[in-house]
């Protein structure tokens, strides 16, 4: 999973912020305030030009608090406090005394702090300023890490937020009433209040606020090992951050993405979010206490590791993959020689069979011819046999016929016709004799 001590908690949180009052655009910025012959009747007219100028120091120490210059930002804000004070304006005492009192607790110096949002408190005019002023001072026990009680604030800030119809507080509170409680040990309540304020946000069309939702939602996944989910809200909070114009937080979203990628082994990915966030590093504000800037070398360190680490395995990949074409390519040989071989094999077997069954026809063939021709001769001798037979009993027949003519002519013998008889008998024989011939 993606450690704490690899990733300082300005990376961690997105949600988790300092609640400034809002100013108006920056038209320019003096150093010095005119005198105002009468101060206080000329500040209490919005439109006159000591007002448009505390607007416009106002503005100014916004635009240098957002770009990490928190010594300068402090003066710019003492500048307006001293005015302020100067011409009673509770308004401009309240907005810079909150600039004071988050300059100096992210220099961890939280007595002074507490000081500034006390002053604050005390001219605070709305609830909206008191809810915000109180929201901070919560997160001065957030930063002391005593993280239970932080919760407990932010979570009835969120309940009088949303009684006086205050959305954008009410979502901040729950963004960080969920990294209280995540810091606590306590992942499904944090997932329960994340998820208030993504609702929340979506509802009254806060992209910001929406970004900062997704991103802790995908960061406490990241930190429960849920690394799929957790790179589906990162992706999210990624594609809302380049949509809105913020290259910062589009910088940190990929580091994460990065580290997660990276222990999935997902290497390609890894790789282009890592390089995404050398991209726009040079955009996420840089913190300048002690502790801020040895966060910030400790993520620099883990980012140069991760690339390290990114190198080799992308090498080992590399050499796997050769390995695993090389084995195709070998083993697609093998295969392609196997088919030609078989196939050779099976055009001469299919010849040889060819030629054998050629064999057996002609073969099949003499033998039927064989067969026929001594059928015919069968039938032949059959027939000969048969006109043989016809003759031997035709003969036998005529012999028999000739005997008992002689047996007749034997009996009617007598001695004064023997010579009569011999006579018939001879010319008979004869006659047989001849007819016998004719049957031979």
């Amino acid at each position: 999973m993606i450690h704490k001590k690899c990733i300082p908690k300005s990376l961690l949180f997105l949600g988790l912020a300092l609640c400034s009052a809002t100013g108006s655009q920056a038209m320019g910025h003096v150093d010095t305030m005119p005198d105002a012959p009468d101060g206080k009747a000329l500040w209490s007219n919005p439109d006159s030009f000591y007002h448009r100028h505390l607007d416009n120091e106002y503005s100014e120490v916004l635009k240098v608090l957002e770009e990490g210059l928190l010594d300068s930002a402090f003066g710019l804000a003492l500048n307006i406090y001293e005015n302020a004070k100067h011409t009673n304006d509770s308004a401009y005492i309240v907005k810079s005394a909150i600039i004071m009192g988050n300059v100096v607790s992210r220099q961890q110096d939280y007595v002074a702090s507490r000081k500034f949002y006390h002053i604050a408190e005390q001219h605070a005019n709305n609830k909206a300023d008191k809810l915000r002023i109180a929201g901070n001072q919560a997160l001065v026990s957030y930063m002391e890490e005593n993280y239970t009680a932080a919760a407990a604030i932010y979570k009835s800030l969120a309940w009088q937020a949303s009684k006086e119809s205050q959305a954008a507080l009410e979502i901040s509170f729950y963004i960080n009433a969920g990294n209280a409680f995540t810091e606590s040990g306590l992942p499904d309540s944090a997932m329960l209040y994340f998820g208030k304020a993504l609702e929340l946000a979506k509802e009254i069309n806060d992209r910001k606020q929406e970004l900062a939702a997704l991103t802790n939602i995908g960061t406490l996944f990241s930190k429960m090992d849920q690394y799929d989910s957790a790179a589906f809200y990162l992706r999210k909070s990624g594609k809302l951050a380049s949509a809105i114009g913020r290259p910062g937080q589009y910088a940190i979203i990929s580091y994460n993405l990065s580290n997660i990628f990276l222990f999935q082994g997902i290497i390609d990915s890894a790789y282009f979010y890592l390089n995404e966030y050398e991209k726009y590093d040079t955009l996420i504000q840089q913190p300048l206490s002690a502790k801020q800037y040895q966060e910030y070398a400790s993520t620099t360190k883990a980012l140069a590791e991760s690339r390290i680490r990114i190198a080799k395995q992308e090498a080992e990949l590399q050499n796997k993959r050769f390995i695993i074409t090389l084995v195709c390519i070998s083993g697609l040989s093998i295969i392609l020689l196997m088919a030609f071989l078989l196939t050779r094999e099976h055009r001469k077997r299919s010849l040889q069979y060819a030629l054998l069954k050629e064999a057996e026809n002609r073969e099949l063939k003499k033998e039927l011819e064989y067969k026929q021709q001594t059928e015919l001769l069968q039938k032949e001798k059959i027939e000969q046999k048969s006109k043989e037979l016809a003759s031997y009993s035709l003969l036998l027949a005529n012999k028999n016929r000739v005997l008992k003519k002689l047996d007749a002519f034997l009996s009617e013998q007598t001695p004064a016709n023997w010579q009569e008889c011999q006579q018939k008998a001879r010319h008979e024989i004869k006659d047989n004799l001849h007819t016998e011939e004719d049957y031979s």
